[in-house]
């Protein structure tokens, strides 16, 4: 008890620690948002840079085509590919991607049917119809390049 009452109590140093508490969880609430918000800034800001790059040849991996007709993924793809042969940036396409189950065309000709009929001539189209994994597809595409003098690809 003798200790008691010679110990002298700031009220102020008591309640410190209790100041602090609220802004440590205000900080600590607001970090995750700030973190979102730069990561969509990021993600915006990259996502309107637009890319001039030209190439030998664009390589348009497969995706799944069924009953003849590309999957909603492969379709863009191929779309894309389309555009970048259209507008000058590339002089060939490569489509790689063998016959899936249950199909008897290959992803690849697929692919080259969509391009023909979008005006793609035939002699720009170069496919491969052996790969069934992405890591084929690649392979199977640089096979091709080097077959046919191709330096570059998209």
């Amino acid at each position: 008890m003798y200790l008691l009452k010679n110990l002298t109590v700031n009220e102020n140093d008591i309640f410190a620690h209790m100041k602090i508490k609220p802004i440590l969880i205000a900080l600590i609430s607001i970090l995750p948002i700030v973190i979102l918000a730069v990561l969509a800034w990021q993600i915006v800001r990259t996502s309107s840079i637009t890319s001039s790059a030209s190439a030998d040849a664009a390589i348009v991996l497969g995706a799944a085509g069924i009953n003849g007709e590309p999957s909603p993924v492969f379709e863009q793809r191929i779309l894309h590919g389309i555009e970048l042969y259209q507008t000058g940036r590339v002089q060939k396409l490569i489509f790689t991607g063998g016959v899936g189950e249950d199909d008897t065309l290959a992803e690849s000709e697929v692919g080259k049917a969509v391009a023909i009929a979008s005006g793609v001539p035939a002699a720009d189209i170069l496919i491969e119809t052996d790969s069934r994994i992405t890591q084929q597809n690649l392979l199977e595409a640089c096979t091709l390049m080097q077959k046919n003098g191709l330096q570059n690809a998209l």
